[in-house]
């Protein structure tokens, strides 16, 4: 029997990354991605937005923290984790996308192709 664990999204970054260094220093960057799709509510249309949080690891997070700031649009693949802990004693969880790709899809100021204007188009 197979099986698959695969998230692909498009979307704007909520904030800018966060590159921190955990105690084996192993690099690993954090940020957010919202997500909207309008959906038909009665005769109206209405717009949802669904946030993910995203986390890198490795060489990956190193090169892709620079380049994610605030409102910049991203496509990221990767997996989904869901992970738990303990609080005051309540359980909290959390869903995060483990990202394997990232890629930039803003251009930046001048136009032009994007992809000539990173340095390397997917980060991996």
């Amino acid at each position: 029997m197979a099986n698959l664990n695969r998230v692909m999204i498009i979307g704007n970054a909520g904030k800018d990354s966060e590159l921190r260094y955990n105690a084996n220093g192993t690099p690993q960057a954090k940020f957010s991605v919202a997500v909207n799709h309008n959906r038909k509510v009665g005769d109206k249309w209405e717009s949802e937005t669904t946030w993910f949080n995203v986390v890198l690891w490795g060489d990956t997070a190193e090169r892709v923290s620079q380049y994610i700031t605030k409102g910049a649009q991203v496509y990221v693949e990767g997996r989904l984790q869901t992970r738990s802990w303990d609080q005051d004693g309540t359980k909290h969880y959390m869903t995060e996308i483990i990202g394997q790709t990232v890629q930039l899809l803003d251009r930046k100021e001048g136009g032009g192709d994007p992809a000539k204007e990173y340095d390397s188009l997917p980060f991996k």
